[in-house]
């Protein structure tokens, strides 16, 4: 990267150690929950042939798969998915 890149990166940024989901801000995480599990048109139960309840639906566009990464995903997580969805 050339300097004036450089200037705009926060250092802890630019050492090459690796950043995990729980080193950024509980903020940007809810984010990124929020981008997963939420979806702005109500969730119509549909009871034909489906998919395996953990993986993308097509019909639905949610990812409830994250909710089984770890206990502290799930913590932060499931809140969101049951209530800021319209069922």
């Amino acid at each position: 990267m050339n300097q004036s890149v450089h200037k705009h990166i926060p250092p802890h940024l630019l050492r090459s150690e690796k950043l995990g989901l729980f080193d950024l801000p509980v903020e940007i995480r809810l984010k990124i929950y929020s981008e997963l599990l939420v979806l702005p048109e109500p969730i119509v139960a549909d009871y034909g042939p489906s998919l395996p309840p953990l993986f993308r639906s097509r019909r639905n566009g949610l990812y409830p798969a994250i909710l089984r990464a770890n206990r502290k995903v799930y913590g932060e997580a499931s809140p969101l998915l049951y209530s800021n969805n319209r069922f």
